[in-house]
């Protein structure tokens, strides 16, 4: 697996741990992708498309562009608010 491949893994691990998605097929529809498509590329049998890195920094604004491209920094550049906490304003 490449290392942009585990560094979306890491991403999709870190959205299903704070709630912001609930599990890969959530993951999938939000970023425009199918939940195979996830699959393919976490088990190492599928690069991640250039498309694919922009819906995610697009759709989470949390997620940093740089560290997913390049691993350079930190995954995340500011804490996005739970879902629940959202709900509660």
């Amino acid at each position: 697996m490449n290392s942009i491949s585990l560094r979306f893994k890491e991403v999709l691990d870190y959205l299903i741990s704070s709630g912001e998605v609930s599990n890969n097929k959530d993951f999938a529809l939000k970023i425009g992708i199918s939940t195979s498509m996830i699959t393919e590329i976490c088990k190492g049998r599928s690069n991640v498309g250039s498309l694919t890195l922009q819906n995610i920094v697009l759709t989470f604004p949390e997620i940093n562009a740089l560290w997913l491209l390049t691993g350079i920094g930190s995954c995340l550049l500011y804490t996005s608010p739970s879902p629940r906490d959202r709900s509660l304003s």
